[in-house]
């Protein structure tokens, strides 16, 4: 059982995200399930230290100028964490940084909490090619 915030973030973006470390799709999508629920986007890319970076996004197809609501987690497969680096919710744009300070532990609280919901929801990202030809 994951004992910090930084190792639940870990653990929901596996379960979110199938093969998240491997050789699988690095374009994901959580399509909406019913009419008006939140479709979501997700990007994993691989960095020089052995990191991957995850960015989620929420795709609005009718956005008329608001704002897109994204977050982006740096994810360490090795010590299997994860932590948020920079989020947008609305107007509110935030970069965590990497130090234990208060400002990052919320964010990293809220990011966990949100997983969580999308997880509980049964929501998963699928490759992006599944849904083109399902």
């Amino acid at each position: 059982m994951p004992t910090t915030v930084q190792s639940r973030i870990f653990h929901l973006l596996i379960d979110l995200i199938p093969e998240l470390g491997g050789e699988g799709s690095r374009t994901r999508f959580a399509p909406p399930r019913v009419e008006g629920d939140m479709a979501v986007h997700c990007t994993i890319d691989e960095r020089t230290d052995g990191h991957l970076e995850v960015e989620i996004a929420h795709d609005q197809h009718e956005s008329r100028g608001r704002a897109q609501s994204w977050i982006c987690f740096d994810v360490d497969p090795l010590h299997q964490s994860a932590r948020v680096t920079r989020f947008q919710e609305g107007c509110h744009y935030s970069v965590a940084s990497p130090h234990t300070d208060a400002q990052s532990a919320r964010v990293n609280l809220y990011a966990a909490n949100w997983l969580a919901v999308f997880h509980n929801l049964g929501r998963v990202f699928e490759p992006v090619e599944c849904l083109e030809h399902a």
